[in-house]
């Protein structure tokens, strides 16, 4: 438990940390009672992480299999209070539940909002929902490599985990060292999106808000009605090329780093993805072209750009429109089936991921072959991958539970009163963690909005958006007495 708590500590220190710049931000708004439930938040987390800290250093042992899983489970579930507070104490949210939801979809990258339009919210509010996006896509990254990859939650493989995992000693050791390995590029590369939109015109608040949500999969814009607004070109291909970015590996993206260009032929998934993207553009492009009432009015080159860009949006899960309505472009079903995927393993995307589908789709083919070559030898590799029965049991078990999830919280939202597309949606976007993708289907089609959903509706999505972000198999793994005693 003290190495539970020491953790937990140090997240909350983090988080009450960045609420300095929706602080100053406020003051130089003129937002002065924002302002001051900032700093009263941040001294609140500073001096409960402090003691936290003090009080449990030197007792951090290595966390066993089963307490990592619940170190994450509580991350996911209590991390969101905290982030929760301004939001609920600056007048932006007069309900916790829905100040709660709202940070829960921040932090785990979802992007859904209950508090009505961007342009209607304090800078610094959007500001503080942008950071909570960016910490939880950080923390997606290292609970992926030092906790659901070696305990093979899902099928999530591990052969490359030597590259970026450290194997200090203490755990305290363990996660710092495996920090330092994945969170300077993932803020390097947020810096360089930062700056190459302030380059290309974007206003410099604009420019880190974007920046933060794009790097993080995350979605929450700061303005409305998506990239559109800004009528840049450049801004819409730095931002889809980010949004790439942050869906692949960050495994991929060390190899790109350091130039190992003999193992980066290998990690096939990224290619994969962009085949993936460069599949779906061409339907959104299609749909952009004819229109859905009727000829858009865009040209086929217009069409083909908007189409791309949209296609990296729904398949890294971030949904940032680079169209207003764009997302009803193609049918809902295929809408659907591409969130559900969503971008590669290790990284802030969410979905059952390209790596999971690949290693299906090659096991099917050697069923296949077997059948016509009953004694041929097969490759058990994708890509740099190797697999075997045990991982691809994990894997077919990880992609049903994820399906699972999706339905139980469909049928459940159907249930509450809400209509068979809407629910679908809700469902998928939940769980995907692309809550965008709803709002504005829910926009072209009169659908409920999130911030018009009752409290019970709301605390299932977002019990549905930590389900998402937990690969669902780590719940049943810690229901399940045959884990504990193994």
């Amino acid at each position: 438990m003290a190495g539970l708590l020491y953790f937990l500590g140090v997240l909350v220190g983090i988080m009450a940390t960045a609420m300095v710049f929706p602080a100053l931000v406020a003051f130089s708004a003129g937002e002065t009672g924002y302002a001051t439930v900032f700093l009263v938040s941040m001294a609140l987390g500073i001096f409960v992480a402090g003691g936290l800290i003090s009080g449990l250093h030197g007792r951090e042992r290595r966390l066993k299999r089963a307490e990592s899983l619940i170190l994450i489970i509580l991350i996911w579930v209590l991390a969101p209070i905290f982030g929760a507070f301004p939001m609920a104490l600056t007048g932006g949210s007069e309900d916790l539940l829905i100040a709660y939801f709202e940070s829960v979809s921040a932090f785990t990258t979802t992007g859904a909002t209950a508090l009505g339009p961007a342009d209607t919210l304090p800078r610094s509010m959007i500001l503080w929902r942008a950071l909570l996006q960016w910490i939880g896509g950080g923390v997606t990254l290292l609970s992926i490599v030092l906790i659901l990859a070696p305990a093979r939650i899902g099928g999530t493989p591990d052969s490359t985990l030597t590259a970026i995992e450290s194997g200090g000693r203490t755990e305290r050791a363990r996660v710092g060292g495996t920090a330092m390995r994945i969170l300077p590029l993932y803020a390097a590369l947020t810096a360089a999106c930062l700056v190459l939109l302030a380059a290309s015109g974007i206003p410099a608040f604009d420019a880190v808000c974007l920046a933060l949500s794009t790097l993080s999969t995350g979605g929450l814009a700061p303005r409305d009605g998506g990239l559109g607004i800004y009528n840049s070109m450049a801004a819409e291909a730095i931002v889809g090329a980010f949004m790439f970015a942050g869906a692949t590996s960050i495994i991929w993206h060390r190899m790109v780093f350091w130039r190992r260009w003999s193992s980066l032929s290998k990690h096939r998934e990224a290619y994969w993805m962009a085949l993936g993207v460069a599949g779906l553009g061409a339907f959104f492009a299609v749909g952009f072209f004819l229109g859905i009432d009727g000829p858009s009015g865009l040209n086929i080159a217009d069409s083909a750009w908007k189409g791309a860009i949209t296609a990296i949006s729904v398949i890294s899960t971030t949904g940032i429109e680079v169209r207003e309505g764009g997302f009803g472009a193609i049918s809902m079903p295929l809408l659907a089936a591409a969130l559900m995927l969503g971008g590669a393993g290790f990284s802030t995307a969410g979905g059952i991921k390209f790596f999971r589908l690949g290693a299906m789709l090659k096991q099917a083919h050697g069923e296949v072959r077997r059948l016509i070559y009953p004694h041929g030898i097969r490759s058990a590799h994708f890509g740099s991958q190797p697999y075997d029965l045990q991982l691809m049991k994990a894997i077919w078990t990880g992609a049903m539970a994820y399906l699972g999830a999706v339905a139980t919280v469909f049928m459940l939202l159907t249930l509450l009163g809400h209509g068979f597309e809407s629910s679908l949606m809700a469902a998928v976007s939940a769980v995907a963690n692309a809550g965008p993708v709803y709002t504005s289907m829910a926009s072209a089609n009169n659908w409920m909005a999130f911030g018009q959903m009752p409290q019970l509706d709301l605390m299932l999505l977002a019990s549905a958006m930590i389900v998402g972000r937990l690969e669902v198999l780590a719940l049943f793994a810690l229901l399940n007495p045959l884990y504990w005693r193994s």
